[in-house]
């Protein structure tokens, strides 16, 4: 059919030689094989990062990941480079819990907030990634990879949809709330943040016209934009310029809310104003306008005495001529004629 192979027993003694050394591997699965022999294997570990090599694997912290098998499950990161890589990825990221995840991310590292919270404590910044992953290896979070964290965010978040913590924001804030701030917002806890801040700028300033309303509400806007933008680690220059120009139109500065306060204390009568315009007293009903009379008892026996000695002619003079006369006498007056009539009429005629 064809040529036969050459046996490799009749190949010169150079090919000989060189049978004698091991053969390269070609694929992780050979190199997990061959690490997973009970044979103990001579490895010449190097970094990556910096080229430094060794034979003691000390200095290449373990890696469950299988794309490391070959390398004897070892990183083929130095412990030093692995704790330069905080420096580098917290450029990016603030919070620590994300420097962490975004690091075993990059190396197939298994991610746990808990042993990431006590590594954090336990280190400075120039160990913290050693350190971590020194902890993660151990039981019960060995043998685990980022696949398992991403298995176990996955659970996480079916589980917290299935107990309706991922409802639509309808069914979790009330129809006037969106209703006032307007659909489109990206969670509930936006509405509720933005209600919470509409509610103290209420209680502490001035909010009953239309146009300061709107001014509240967009200053509301602003800060809940700012916040995020904080979060997020970016620039907030802007936002800042367009809060401090919301405050001015609102006359909400601290120079102007300052000037204010200081005319209603020395104005008592600015004060006194503002109720009448404001909170004007109501007028009371006809049957508690005057239930016991005292309206009435001053004007007549105060106002009117005061005007019949005064010999002035007005409403309330008239009021105490009224009041006077039911309680005046006045004797009665007869005419010449019947005098004889009166006398008779009073003591009797003479018989």
């Amino acid at each position: 059919m064809g040529r036969q192979k050459q046996s490799l027993s009749k190949r010169p003694s150079v090919a000989t030689k060189e049978s004698k050394k091991e053969p390269k591997t070609k694929s992780i699965v050979e190199e997990r094989e061959k690490v997973m022999t009970p044979e103990k294997k001579e490895y010449r570990y190097t970094c990556l990062s910096c080229h430094c090599s060794a034979n003691n694997p000390v200095n290449f912290p373990i890696s469950y990941s299988v794309i490391y098998a070959g390398n004897d499950h070892r990183l083929p990161y130095c412990r030093d480079c692995l704790n330069a890589m905080w420096a580098i990825v917290a450029k990016d990221y603030s919070d620590y819990q994300d420097i962490y995840r975004r690091i075993c991310m990059y190396f197939d590292i298994y991610y746990n907030a808990e042993v990431a919270e006590i590594a954090y404590k336990e280190s400075e910044s120039e160990k913290r990634v050693s350190r971590y992953i020194t902890k993660i290896n151990r039981y019960p979070y060995s043998n685990k990879t980022y696949q398992d964290t991403i298995k176990e965010d996955m659970s996480k978040r079916h589980t917290e949809n299935f107990d309706g913590l991922y409802e639509p924001i309808e069914k979790t804030v009330p129809h006037e709330i969106i209703d006032f701030w307007g659909a489109g917002l990206e969670s509930a806890s936006d509405y509720q943040e933005l209600q919470t801040s509409y509610e103290k700028w209420n209680s502490e300033v001035e909010c009953s016209k239309p146009s300061q309303r709107i001014l509240i509400k967009r200053i509301c806007f602003n800060e809940l934009k700012t916040h995020k933008a904080m979060i997020a680690g970016d620039d907030t220059t802007k936002l800042t310029d367009e809060l401090n120009k919301l405050l001015d139109s609102a006359k909400l500065q601290p120079k102007q809310v300052k000037d204010v306060s200081i005319a209603d204390e020395n104005t008592f009568g600015t004060l006194i104003k503002k109720w009448e315009d404001e909170e004007p007293i109501p007028e009371p009903l006809p049957e508690f306008k005057d239930v016991d009379g005292i309206i009435k008892y001053i004007s007549v026996w105060f106002y009117g005495h005061l005007a019949k000695m005064f010999g002035k002619r007005n409403k309330w003079g008239k009021l105490y001529n009224d009041e006077v006369s039911k309680y005046t006498v006045t004797p009665p007056e007869y005419n010449s004629e019947d005098d004889d009539i009166d006398f008779e009429s009073i003591f009797g005629a003479d018989e």
